[in-house]
């Protein structure tokens, strides 16, 4: 009897941490509410790595730079969140731009009015003002 007598209580607690666990769970969950989504919790960091790997494959195997979207028909699956990015129009692309020089080949929407995530040839992405991203697309 004495070691009934201990094990419910030792049960009962390790059943009570185990509801406050799942409780903790449940209250933080997974949720974002990020800014320049390409999609639901999608940021637009993840996808410009994305739209310079798109970019960097064309001009690689067609040697020359891609002109408009449907270049990258055949990459889509690869590189999923670039493309729906250019897709929808969160991030904008410089079509006909050389990778070998070191200018803007696309940007976050909005950019070229109050600034934003500009993405490089050279695959560096900068958060530039509107004068700094005008300047170095010139």
């Amino acid at each position: 009897m004495r070691t009934a007598g201990k094990t419910l209580p030792r049960l009962g607690f390790a059943l009570a941490l185990v509801v406050v666990s799942l409780v903790l769970i449940s209250v933080t969950g997974c949720t974002s509410s990020k800014k320049g989504s390409t999609g639901p919790d999608e940021p637009l960091n993840v996808a410009l790595p994305e739209v310079h790997e798109l970019y960097f494959a064309y001009q690689k195997a067609v040697v020359r730079p891609p002109a408009k979207l449907s270049d990258f028909d055949k990459m889509k699956l690869t590189w999923p969140r670039g493309y729906k990015a250019i897709q929808t129009g969160d991030i904008l692309v410089i079509w006909g731009v050389p990778l070998g020089i070191d200018k803007p080949i696309a940007y976050e929407k909005g950019t070229q009015e109050k600034g934003g995530l500009v993405l490089f040839g050279s695959g560096a992405i900068k958060k530039l003002t509107p004068e700094e991203f005008n300047s170095a697309k010139s």
